[in-house]
């Protein structure tokens, strides 16, 4: 709740805040920082996410450059960022939260009510190189664990179209029975009378 009182963000705040979207985020432990990074993402089918930020522009006086930036709002340690670990975490909102965070409309009460640590069920991390600190290195496998999720996983698949059968009844004895059944019509079709 800082962010509300630093003169440096007192604008951005009350009236320039964003929405960044992402599929994960790489976080250091507090400790070693970059040195021990962890992915941090979302299972399942819900990605991508959306984090609360505040934006800014500025024009340099030497240049006349303008400069756009922004920051990523973060909030006291969710469960999963402790066992990291670390002393902070990015505002994960909820999808009826986004269209809050962005709107014009809300007071600065309603904002400070809304930096909380966000539900970090269905989160998941795992660590990664250390060569996601170059900015030079760019390869995809920067992105593949180096070891274990710190939250076990379960790859479960779902069918739509299971056909359950009674006890002791299978499928292919249905099909085996229908056939018979089937087999015996034509029997009777084929009998001239």
């Amino acid at each position: 709740k800082g962010i509300i009182n630093k003169p440096m963000f007192r604008k951005a705040i009350r009236s320039q805040r964003c929405l960044v979207i992402a599929d994960a985020f790489v976080e250091g432990t507090t400790e070693k920082k970059m040195s021990d990074p962890y992915l941090v993402y979302r299972g399942g089918q819900k990605r991508p996410f959306a984090m609360a930020g505040i934006w800014d522009e500025w024009i340099d006086n030497k240049t006349g450059e303008t400069t756009k930036s922004f920051a990523i709002i973060t909030t006291a340690p969710t469960p999963l960022m402790q066992a990291i670990p670390h002393h902070r975490s990015p505002l994960v909102l909820t999808q009826e939260d986004e269209k809050k965070w962005i709107s014009n409309n809300l007071t600065l009460n309603e904002v400070t009510e809304m930096l909380y640590p966000f539900d970090d069920t269905g989160f998941n991390a795992y660590p990664i190189s250390t060569d996601i600190k170059s900015a030079r290195n760019k390869y995809a496998d920067l992105l593949k664990p180096t070891g274990e999720r710190l939250r076990k996983e379960y790859d479960y698949i779902f069918y739509q179209d299971l056909k359950l059968q009674g006890m002791g009844e299978t499928t292919a004895r249905k099909q085996s029975q229908k056939e018979n059944q089937n087999n015996q019509l034509d029997l009777f079709d084929n009998e001239v009378i």
